[in-house]
């Protein structure tokens, strides 16, 4: 059956490549591309709305990752391509399975059965000759050669069934070696296979009401917090327990109800989490430098988000609030890309959103906090109202080259248009502080306020005398004062 079903792959590839002239004349980049978390590369999930997937991997930003479930028949399977290869990821979960080994004459039936041979009876096949096992971040792998046809395939086992199918080029070594970022970049959200983490893979200490994790001392990269150890309930886990710790996917017990500071601080592996049921404050830092953090599901009963809770968590596409959330706290979306949108029911205690998700606010409309890439317009009017625009605002919003600010503005965070399209911007005369970063603090947890540019050395209009006027000369900007606008002598600049 895979014999068949090869040609057919094969034929799709050749008809992708020949929708990308010009590109395969070109040569493929040397990389590695797993060495600058969220620039050389980016996490892909495998998200089919039909059939959603449960994996995620880094892809080379050079590469085009898409999802061709329709193209190939497969539930869940994606593309990845360069300008000469192409890689396939296709998972099988345990429905799939059940179905296709159940449906007389299925098309894919053979080649189904041949992977679950492979991996099962770790034995070659006539047309799969196993090369190796071994273990990717204690997953169960196995790396075969599909006997004359060049290409490999590596199975993975986790109850559910996933693989890669590739070309093989040994004499592309920039080649293999991306191959091989992607397969041990390879991550399950949610693995079926993984038991609860040993309790002396922790440092713990013992309360009247339970069992505080202190430290995360183990290895694993998935890990499952027990809801009890000796016999006691696992209430908390504690400031950096898993600090810089190397694992992929978390899962709480709901029995905790209290994580400490900084939990992930720069976790640059975790992909996936799932926080406890009963969790109702989300502590200062908690997942700060977390940068392939692709999965996250905020419970039910959250109420407060502190201050850099996803601080430079450059994947958080989409993020959607519990109703019960009332406050968030400064700079959660500093230092990180553009997220795409905000999913906030009109039931939710604290905020709201307008341009079907593009833009959030706080619940009384008085604090502007992000504006998403998900909005193309070129330009934006920040509703009557808004008093405050936070920090990194409109960062990044590549499109927007307007903004108009509303006469009840007051503040305007640091960073507000860094990186934007806004070259230029009219500041209100009420607006009393500009370029203002709150929420840091020093080594003693003091308070520390300081002030930076807004973004793009842009050009001030404003009242002469005003927060604006101020802020250009402090930062050696162009400010043109409104009641003189059009005319060049009124143009004011320290350059000068």
């Amino acid at each position: 059956m895979m014999k068949r079903i090869l040609p057919a792959l094969l034929l799709a590839a050749a008809m992708l490549f020949s929708l990308l002239p010009g590109l395969a004349e070109q040569e493929t980049p040397a990389m590695d591309f797993r060495s600058i978390p969220g620039h050389t590369c980016f996490p892909l999930i495998a998200d089919n709305p039909e059939m959603p997937g449960n994996f995620v991997l880094d892809a080379p930003m050079e590469w085009d990752g898409t999802d061709a479930s329709e193209v190939y028949g497969i539930p869940t399977c994606m593309t990845l391509r360069d300008y000469n290869h192409m890689v396939l990821i296709c998972e099988f979960n345990l429905v799939d399975q059940v179905i296709i080994m159940n449906t007389p004459n299925h098309p894919l039936g053979g080649f189904l059965s041949e992977g679950q041979a492979i991996c099962r009876t770790g034995k070659s096949t006539e047309g799969s000759k196993i090369l190796e096992t071994f273990d990717i971040h204690g997953l169960k792998a196995t790396r075969v050669e599909m006997v004359g046809q060049g290409f490999e395939m590596i199975w993975i086992d986790d109850g559910n069934l996933y693989f890669f199918m590739y070309p093989a080029d040994p004499d592309d070594a920039d080649y293999t070696q991306t191959v091989a970022g992607m397969v041990d970049s390879f991550t399950l959200l949610h693995p079926s296979t993984v038991p609860d983490a040993p309790a002396e893979d922790f440092a713990y200490t013992v309360r009247d009401d339970g069992i505080v994790i202190d430290a995360y001392t183990g290895e694993a990269a998935y890990v499952h917090i027990p809801a009890q150890i000796d016999g006691k309930p696992v209430v908390a886990v504690g400031r950096r327990a898993f600090y810089e710790t190397d694992v992929r996917e978390i899962k709480f017990p709901d029995s905790v109800t209290e994580l400490g500071e900084h939990l992930f601080g720069g976790c640059n592996e975790l992909s996936s989490v799932t926080l406890p049921a009963g969790l109702k404050v989300l502590p200062e830092g908690t997942f700060e430098s977390c940068f392939r953090l692709i999965d996250l599901k905020l419970n039910e009963g959250l109420e407060v988000i502190e201050n850099f809770a996803f601080w430079a968590d450059n994947y958080l596409y989409t993020i959607k609030f519990p109703d019960s959330l009332r406050e968030l706290g400064d700079a959660n979306f500093v230092a990180m890309w553009t997220p795409y949108e905000f999913i906030v029911s009109e039931n939710c205690e604290g905020f709201r959103t307008e341009n079907d998700g593009g833009v959030l606010f706080s619940k009384d409309g008085k604090r502007l906090i992000r504006y998403t890439y998900k909005n193309m317009d070129a330009s934006y009017t920040v509703p009557d109202g808004v008093e405050s625009i936070d920090q990194n605002a409109f960062y990044e919003a590549t499109d927007l080259e307007e903004v108009i600010l509303p006469e009840s503005l007051r503040t305007i965070g640091s960073l507000a248009f860094a990186l934007s399209g806004v070259k230029e911007i009219t500041i209100p005369a009420g607006v009393t502080e500009i370029g203002l970063s709150t929420g840091y603090v020093d080594e003693n947890g003091n308070p520390l306020t300081g002030y930076t540019n807004i973004g793009n050395n842009m050009i001030i209009h404003g009242w002469p005398g005003t927060a604006a006027e101020e802020h250009a000369k402090k930062f050696n900007l162009t400010f043109i004062p409104v009641e003189d606008a059009g005319s060049e002598e009124t143009v004011t600049s320290v350059e000068e």
